[in-house]
């Protein structure tokens, strides 16, 4: 279902007179122009007409979440049993101290490798597959842009709309997939009738009115027209979390450098192609990137980084 009207998607501001302002497409700099609406209630940005053909800015050529990667989950190498006994001491490690081999966002929502996970919206489900070898084991994925269900190093996901899960689960997890649907009020709907008893929702996403949105605007790299349909502020999504019956716990903040260089390169008319660093290196000096990671870090420590996390529990 598309909620995505006049009025604000996250306050009901009317958003008739919100000013509009356009963003380009910028992963392949195809061209492509999109009208968003600033709202005036929560500060919100959302796009004012959804493209029918949403489905086709989501191809692996063009979208890094549904393209299997080549990485360490790959290899033969960490296949065998001692491998993998080595891979879960250090996400144990990793889990307790914040050094070595382990998933920050992980870490920072406080997720056991004894508790159950679904990821909405996962892709592929890389970072489940990385889970899974550093200690978890009950992981789903779902993605209804999936071309079929998919079975990855023991991770399955389910080429599944959120309306069309079942179960219930310790975490109710959406790795940057919030900001990308048309009805986020069912989406939060679906989360709180997927926990368990006790259960948690994280929400990671963009966060409108960061330093990176003040300093760019519509040049941000997080604005990712036309796939991400919704921009919201801190204060957006408590309101959200109030309307299905959660309430925010806590939030940290977890952008990195791609907030300065990948919005660097949109304002010099190039694609950014996902957030590479490979191709960041072959346009910015290692200091220069070696210093907007630095900056990065002390803009999440103020609390201004351009993306972060939302622990929900029920309200």
């Amino acid at each position: 279902m598309n909620e995505l009207t006049d009025d604000c998607v996250a306050c009901g501001t009317d958003g008739r007179d919100a000013p509009r302002l356009v963003a380009r497409e910028t992963q392949d700099m195809t061209g492509e122009t999109f009208v968003y609406r600033l709202c005036q209630g929560c500060g919100s940005l959302q796009i004012d007409e959804v493209p029918d053909d949403l489905g086709r800015y989501y191809d692996a050529s063009s979208y890094s979440s549904f393209a299997v990667k080549t990485s360490l989950v790959d290899r033969p190498l960490v296949q065998n049993p001692l491998s993998r006994a080595l891979l879960r001491t250090m996400g144990a490690v990793h889990r307790r101290t914040g050094r070595g081999l382990g998933l920050r966002f992980v870490r920072d929502a406080g997720i056991s490798p004894r508790e159950s996970v679904i990821d909405i919206g996962s892709g592929i489900g890389e970072n489940l597959v990385h889970m899974r070898l550093l200690g978890h084991r009950e992981l789903v994925g779902s993605d209804p842009f999936l071309p079929e269900d998919v079975d990855r190093n023991g991770v399955t996901v389910l080429r599944r709309h959120h309306s069309e899960l079942t179960g219930t689960y310790d975490w109710v997890v959406m790795n940057h997939s919030f900001e990308h649907v048309p009805d986020p009020h069912a989406m939060l709907a679906s989360a709180a009738r997927l926990m368990a008893p006790g259960g948690r929702v994280l929400v990671r996403m963009p966060v409108m009115g960061c330093a990176a949105w003040h300093r760019y605007g519509m040049d941000w790299s997080q604005i990712d027209a036309p796939r991400h349909l919704v921009l919201y502020t801190p204060e957006a999504m408590d309101a959200m979390a109030q309307a299905a019956g959660l309430r925010v716990q806590r939030m940290f903040y977890d952008s990195w450098s791609f907030q300065l260089w990948g919005s660097e390169l949109i304002r010099q008319g190039l694609p950014h192609k996902g957030a590479s660093l490979q191709q960041a290196r072959a346009h910015f000096s290692r200091q220069q990137l070696k210093a907007w990671e630095q900056e990065s870090r002390e803009l999440n420590e103020r609390g201004e980084g351009d993306a972060g996390g939302y622990v929900l529990t029920r309200a």
